[in-house]
C-alpha cells in the first residue's frame, strides 16, 4: 500500500459558533446543537496532487471542535463567510 494522504469532507449544515464570554467559546454540551468553527491550526498540505512537495505552516479550515477554544473576530467578514477564527 502506498503512503499517501487523503482529505475527506463531511458537509456540515449547522451554523457558526459564537464566543460565550469575551473571546472564549466554552465546551459545547451534548444537549446543544452542533455548529461549525473556522479554525487556525498548524498543519501540512500539498498544494498540487501531482507535486509531492509538502508545505508546513498554519492552515485554516471549517471544522467541528467541541472543546474550549479562543476566538478572534474577523473585522470585515465576507458575505456567508466566517465571522470568527478559532484556535483550539
Amino acid at each position: 500500500m502506498r503512503d499517501e494522504g487523503c482529505f475527506v469532507q463531511f458537509i456540515h449544515s449547522g451554523g457558526e459558533h459564537k464566543p460565550d464570554i469575551g473571546r472564549i467559546k466554552k465546551w459545547n454540551p451534548i444537549d446543544h446543537k452542533h455548529k461549525r468553527k473556522f479554525m487556525r491550526q498548524a498543519g501540512k498540505c500539498t498544494a498540487d496532487p501531482k507535486d509531492p512537495k509538502v508545505e508546513e505552516g498554519e492552515i485554516m479550515f471549517w471544522g467541528e471542535w467541541e472543546p474550549e477554544s479562543t476566538a478572534q473576530e474577523i473585522d470585515n467578514p465576507i458575505n456567508h463567510g466566517p465571522r470568527y477564527i478559532y484556535e483550539p
